[in-house]
């Protein structure tokens, strides 16, 4: 069974993707949920996961960010960025391992 994260400042958007995706049915399952960066990373460092589902624009540390230091713990880490931002200058961010 596959190891998802969910990290969004934002309690509804979290709750919203733990909530309305059938986990089981992609054999996974929701392990973390965090508020911020930095507990998204001190929860990974404890319990490794499969796939980190990030907000970009969080206070504290931001998802691009995380998502680097993610990418330092475990290089086989699979992530995905949302935003609910309209900003021009966060278009795509590639990663290398992803």
């Amino acid at each position: 069974m596959r190891k998802i994260m969910i990290v969004d400042d934002n309690y509804l958007s979290a709750e919203g993707i733990e909530k309305n995706i059938d986990w089981e049915v992609l054999n996974a399952e929701i392990v973390h949920i965090c508020y911020n960066g930095t507990s998204a990373i001190d929860a990974m460092k404890k319990e490794p996961v499969d796939l980190i589902i990030s907000d970009i624009e969080m206070p504290d540390l931001d998802g691009i960010s995380m998502s680097r230091q993610a990418l330092d713990i475990n290089p086989m880490v699979k992530i995905i960025l949302i935003s609910a931002y309209d900003k021009s200058e966060l278009r795509f961010h590639i990663f290398q391992g992803i």
